[in-house]
C-alpha cells in the first residue's frame, strides 16, 4: 500500500478513497475486480466496522450521552489503515512440496479482528503479531487492543477473546503461538444508554 496525493492506495491499484464511493453506493453496480481482491475485501470490511462504530457515537451523542473522545476515533482510524498493509508472508503447510501457500499478515490481522468484535461488548482497536512469521514453528506473540464496554468483567472479555482469537489462529494458520496478550485500552457506554448496574 502507498499513499500519494489521491488518497492511500493498495497494491491492487485501488484507493481508499474508491472503496469507499464503492460501499456507500451498495457496492452497485458490482465491481468483480474489487469483490475479488482480498485487500479490497479487508478495506469494505473495516470501512463498514468504522462506518457502524461511527453510527454508535452519533447515536449517543443525540441521546445525551458523550460520544467517544476524537482521540479513540483517531486511533482507531489509524489501527484500520496499518491493517490495510499486506504486511509479511506467513506459509501454510501444504504435504505436496512443490506447492507454496502463503497467507498475509494484514489478513491474519483482519481475521483477529473480525473474531475480537464478534465478542459481545468488545470492540478490537489495534492488532499486532511479534515474531518471524515467516519461518514455521518460530513462536509468535499476539497483542491485541480491545474497548471494552463500560460495566462489563473485563477479564472475561480478555480471556473470551484471547480464546477465540486462539481457536482462529488455530483453525487457519500454521503460526506457533506462544502468547495472546490481551489490553482493555478503551472503555466505552452502552449504545443503548442502559446502566449497567
Amino acid at each position: 500500500m502507498t499513499d500519494d496525493t489521491a488518497g492511500t492506495t493498495l497494491d491492487c491499484g485501488k484507493t481508499v478513497e474508491e472503496l469507499s464511493l464503492y460501499l456507500a453506493s451498495g457496492r452497485t453496480p458490482p465491481d468483480p475486480e474489487i469483490d475479488t481482491c482480498p485487500d479490497c475485501l479487508n478495506v469494505l470490511e473495516n470501512l463498514a466496522r468504522l462506518g457502524g462504530l461511527s453510527r454508535e457515537v452519533l447515536q449517543r451523542d443525540t441521546e445525551g450521552i458523550a460520544p467517544a473522545a476524537d482521540s479513540w476515533v483517531d486511533r482507531l482510524m489509524t489501527a484500520v489503515q496499518e491493517e490495510l498493509r499486506s504486511g509479511r508472508d506467513i506459509p501454510i503447510q501444504h504435504p505436496d512440496p512443490h506447492v507454496h501457500i502463503t497467507v498475509s499478515e494484514g489478513a491474519v490481522r483482519a481475521l483477529l479482528r473480525s473474531v475480537g468484535d464478534e465478542v459481545s461488548g468488545v470492540h478490537v482497536t489495534r492488532t499486532r503479531i511479534d515474531g518471524d512469521v515467516e519461518t514455521p514453528g518460530a513462536p509468535v506473540t499476539v497483542s491485541i487492543a480491545i474497548a471494552a464496554e463500560w460495566g462489563q468483567p473485563l477479564q472475561q472479555l480478555a480471556d473470551a477473546v484471547r480464546s477465540e482469537a486462539y481457536d482462529a489462529l488455530v483453525r487457519h494458520t500454521d503460526l506457533t503461538v506462544a502468547a495472546i496478550d490481551v489490553s482493555v485500552d478503551e472503555l466505552y457506554a452502552d449504545p443503548s444508554g442502559k446502566d449497567p448496574s
